[in-house]
């Protein structure tokens, strides 16, 4: 992570600010990761993202915990991308002929760049 390469990003994250505290001090270390769940980021059908809702269950179970209070009350950052303003301008044509005979307009569409082909598909890691 660049968060713990790059000393301008060493408040970046809660446990970034701890592994630059160790660096600052000539302590060795190791950060090791684990998968504990698998879960789906944000669906525009439920409004709900159990991606950060899982994350934020483990981090309030875990006992002691690097993160802040901050961390847990932020919000969804997999909504963003839903967000008109994020949206790009995508040119699609309507094939269909009109009653009056005549080829239908073209439409524009908003769609999210990196948008799944279907919510649930895409899936996100929660790691300790």
């Amino acid at each position: 992570m660049s968060s713990f390469r790059l000393h301008h990003k060493k408040s970046a994250t809660a446990l970034s600010e701890h592994a630059w505290k160790l660096k600052d001090n000539k302590k060795d270390f190791k950060i090791s990761w684990e998968i504990i769940e698998k879960s789906a980021a944000y669906s525009t059908k439920t409004k709900k993202c159990n991606l950060c809702l899982s994350e934020k269950y483990f981090i309030v179970e875990e006992k002691p915990a690097l993160n802040k209070r901050k961390e847990i009350l932020s919000t969804c950052m997999h909504t963003r991308k839903y967000l008109l303003k994020n949206a790009k301008e995508s040119r699609r044509t309507n094939d269909k002929v009109d009653l009056d005979g005549h080829d239908g307009a073209n439409e524009i569409e908003a769609v999210p760049d990196d948008a799944p082909e279907e919510d649930g598909e895409k899936h996100c890691v929660v790691h300790r």
